[in-house]
């Protein structure tokens, strides 16, 4: 099986790329930079760094040539959003292609206050709308992005965020990498959208007072 992977050198997208490898399967990542790729990576067998303009359907369906399944690990808002579309709309005109998993956000919703929930449920409406086989990984808030923020707020003491005491089960980008590479590899997990939550609910102030 061969896989493109678009977000390759990502948080997600690379544990993507090296579960696939570890499986032995053959992996296609779909790059703007191969030599980032290429330091993230090195040069395993199996993987194939491709240099691919994603605004280009051209350009993409020839990366395409022969994929089985894609795996999307990109932002949802602007050029990005738009990419996503020519991306999915590309894959639907691939008929080696059997599956299309895309790296959402929880709770998706047309009338979300958020402005990711609302573009993701944009881009699954859209993907809706071709002949792709679809489906999608919807990760809870990622633990990196507030352990990202650590030594700011263990310096001020303050959290910029517009969170209140609601508690949210943060999740570790490893288990939705994880989570992602089962979807892709079984097929009796292809068409639907998977929900995806850390351990422990915690709201901001428990996360805070851990920091």
């Amino acid at each position: 099986m061969t896989t493109a992977v678009i977000g390759a050198t990502g948080r997600v997208g690379s544990e993507i790329v090296r579960g696939l490898l570890e499986r032995g399967d053959m992996v296609a990542a779909l790059v703007r930079d191969p030599g980032k790729a290429r330091r993230a990576f090195g040069d395993p067998g199996g993987l194939h760094i491709r240099p691919t303009r994603l605004d280009d359907p051209y350009d993409l369906a020839e990366a395409f040539a022969g994929i089985r399944t894609v795996f999307i690990a990109m932002g949802s808002v602007g050029i990005e959003g738009v990419l996503q579309r020519i991306v999915i709309n590309a894959a639907a005109g691939i008929s080696s292609i059997e599956q299309v998993t895309r790296l959402s956000v929880f709770n998706t919703s047309a009338d979300s206050l958020g402005i990711n929930q609302r573009a993701h449920q944009s881009i699954d409406q859209f993907a809706a709308s071709t002949t792709v086989p679809y489906s999608t990984i919807r990760p809870a808030i990622f633990s990196a992005s507030l352990l990202a923020a650590a030594h700011e707020v263990r310096a001020s003491r303050t959290w910029t965020g517009l969170a209140g005491t609601g508690r949210a089960a943060l999740i570790d980008h490893r288990d939705v990498a994880e989570a992602g590479l089962r979807v892709l590899t079984d097929p009796a997990l292809w068409g639907a959208h998977h929900d995806l939550t850390g351990p422990v609910l915690l709201s901001w102030p428990d996360a805070l007072e851990l920091l």
